[in-house]
C-alpha cells in the first residue's frame, strides 16, 4: 500500500498485539495499529490521530513508548510543562482535547473512569489550569497539535 499511495496514511487493524509485528508495521510506514476488537470511540481517535499526522498505537498495547519513533525531546518554544507530563496524560489530553467524556475516555484507553479522573486530575494539575477546556486550550495542548 505503502509503495502504490505513498501519501496515505495506513492504520493496521489487527487481531494480535505481538510487539514485533507493531514495530514491523511501523517500520514498513504503517501509521497506526489498532486491535480489531477496539471500540467506536478508539477507531475514530486513531483515525483522527492518523489523519493528524501523528503515530496512533492505543496506550493498552504498548503503554511506555510508541514503536518506531523515538522518545521524545523539547523542542525550542515548547512550554516547560509539556514535558512533564507523562505519556498516559498526553493522551488523555489529546482525548480531552477531542472532546471526549471521562467514561468514553475510559473505554478507549481500558481504564475505569476512576482511573481517568486521576489522570485528568494530574493533567489539570501539571499544566496549572482550573478545567478541561482551559486544558484543551493549554499552550501545552496547542504545542502538541491538539
Amino acid at each position: 500500500m505503502r509503495e502504490v499511495c505513498p501519501d496515505v496514511p495506513v492504520i493496521v487493524v489487527s487481531g494480535g498485539d505481538d510487539l514485533d509485528v507493531i514495530d514491523q508495521a511501523f517500520a514498513r510506514g504503517a501509521r497506526g495499529y489498532v486491535p480489531k476488537n477496539s471500540s467506536g470511540p478508539a477507531l475514530r481517535v486513531a483515525v483522527e490521530t492518523v489523519l493528524a499526522g501523528e503515530l496512533y498505537v492505543p496506550p493498552h498495547v504498548l503503554p511506555s513508548r510508541t514503536p518506531s519513533q523515538p522518545p521524545a525531546t523539547p523542542s525550542p518554544g515548547t512550554p516547560s510543562n509539556a514535558m512533564q507530563l507523562t505519556p498516559r496524560q498526553e493522551e488523555v489530553l489529546r482525548l480531552i482535547a477531542r472532546g471526549l467524556a471521562n467514561k468514553e475516555i475510559a473505554d478507549v484507553l481500558g481504564m475505569s473512569a476512576s482511573t481517568v479522573r486521576v489522570h485528568v486530575t494530574a493533567v489539570l494539575k501539571t499544566l496549572g489550569v482550573e478545567n478541561r477546556t482551559q486544558a484543551a486550550l493549554s499552550e501545552t495542548a496547542r504545542s502538541l497539535g491538539l
